[in-house]
């Protein structure tokens, strides 16, 4: 699919790239107070809502940018309009309406663009007021942001959002959903995998270790894909002596990074396995959404009502930080949980892809720190200024603070158990990055 082009011009030091960095959610331009830093266009991908679209930082046009200079990042501003399906054109709040404001904005009325006028700095009520010169720009109503401190960028990408969405494709093209299929040896993968499609795609052998290299499977049902990554079991460094084996084991953790959701099979006779817990480890450090497909359910004997939630308290205890995963309980022998895992697979993988609005986060942030309030060290209290989601898959957030040194692992667990808690994910990883405004 073609993505919407999305174009940030202005004049020069007007905050350009310190918005562009704040909607793709990280330094990619070079961001400094002397004008003109950004002579080039600059790209990169960025998303909202599960919507995306390209992004062009743009040098700033006008004086103290003279001579050739001037002309080279006039073109290269010129040719990025052109490409842009929207333009956001950017204004400093704090100096007020420019005659170089006037310029690119008649530049932008001549060209008849889909234009955003999004006025930069205006960090409280009082300069709000300095909004109504801009509206002489004759180009609709002024979008007040702090692109500094993130103030109303979320409101600012709704309105990109709306403006875009007429220029993707009208059939768009549906991703599968990866789903690596991983565990120790002999624990059934993939007769889970041919469970789901309905027929022998993989080869079951009882002799642990038939299947050697990660096999790709496309499967459809209904209006859903899935891409299924059916892996060898990863074994026991102890018991990799083969070079076969080993290229298993690299090939199997690969598949892990490579998926969006990872399905972590368990021999309900044999129970979690210090394996099965390596694997659990291998799982947290790429990030991956999962579940805990308990397989072989049909062979444990004398069931009854608590049966079922004892052994999911069983598998929480042996793995206490995966214990937010969901556990479901299958046979591939009577299908047992196949209809169910399936509908999971594309729960987990909406969870994993979750973007919360920036205002919701900071409302979620703030009640957490007033139910809870850190110790103080050494005489000094934390405060967290502002919150933002920087990116999905896993979802992970930025946390801006008086002192990084101020807040413990303890704390930073009990602000993702309250994200956890009142956005629902029950089976992603959350990750908090905290930094000192």
């Amino acid at each position: 699919m073609n993505k919407p082009v999305v174009a940030i011009v202005g004049r020069p030091n007007v905050g350009k790239s310190t918005l562009f960095n704040r909607l793709i959610g990280s330094k990619k331009a070079i961001v400094d107070s002397t004008p003109g830093v950004t002579r080039d266009k600059n790209y990169a991908e960025a998303s909202w809502q599960g919507i995306e679209f390209k992004l062009i930082d743009t040098g700033g046009i006008g004086y103290p940018i003279q001579g050739k200079l001037l002309t080279l990042i006039k073109n290269q501003v010129e040719s990025a309009i052109s490409e842009a399906d929207l333009i956001l054109f950017l204004c400093d709040g704090r100096e007020g309406l420019t005659w170089q404001d006037t310029d690119v904005g008649l530049l932008l009325l001549k060209t008849q663009k889909n234009t955003l006028l999004v006025i930069n700095k205006i960090d409280n009520v009082f300069k709000e007021e300095a909004l109504a010169d801009f509206y002489r720009l004759g180009l609709g109503d002024p979008i007040p942001i702090s692109a500094s401190h993130g103030k109303n960028i979320d409101t600012l990408l709704d309105k990109v959002i709306t403006h875009i969405l007429p220029y993707q494709v009208e059939e768009e093209q549906i991703l599968p959903i990866s789903v690596a299929i991983v565990g120790k040896p002999n624990v059934g993968k993939s007769s889970i995998l041919n469970a789901i499609l309905g027929q022998e795609r993989v080869i079951v052998d009882e002799f642990p270790g038939t299947t050697r290299d990660a096999i790709d499977t496309l499967f459809k049902k209904g209006k859903s894909q899935f891409l299924f990554i059916d892996t060898a079991g990863i074994r026991k460094k102890s018991k990799v002596n083969k070079a076969l084996e080993y290229y298993s084991v690299v090939q199997a953790i690969k598949s892990i990074k490579r998926a969006e959701v990872v399905l972590l099979i368990i021999d309900a006779i044999e129970g979690v396995s210090a394996q099965d817990k390596k694997i659990a480890l291998h799982m947290e450090e790429a990030g991956s959404a999962g579940i805990i497909v308990v397989n072989k359910w049909d062979l444990v004997k004398d069931k009854n009502r608590t049966t079922l939630e004892e052994y999911k308290k069983y598998i929480q205890k042996k793995i206490p930080y995966k214990k937010y995963l969901p556990a479901i309980f299958t046979s591939a022998i009577t299908k047992q949980g196949i209809g169910k895992l399936l509908r999971l697979i594309e729960q987990v993988h909406q969870e994993h892809k979750k973007w919360v609005s920036t205002s919701t986060l900071n409302n979620i942030i703030n009640l957490a720190y007033s139910k809870r309030k850190p110790p103080t060290i050494k005489g000094k209290s934390l405060k967290i200024y502002y919150s933002t989601q920087v990116k999905t898959s896993p979802p992970s957030f930025l946390l801006f603070v008086n002192d990084t040194g101020l807040i413990s692992t303890s704390y930073k667990k009990y602000l993702q158990n309250q994200i956890r808690k009142e956005l629902n994910l029950k089976a992603t990883p959350i990750q908090i990055k905290i930094k000192k405004r």
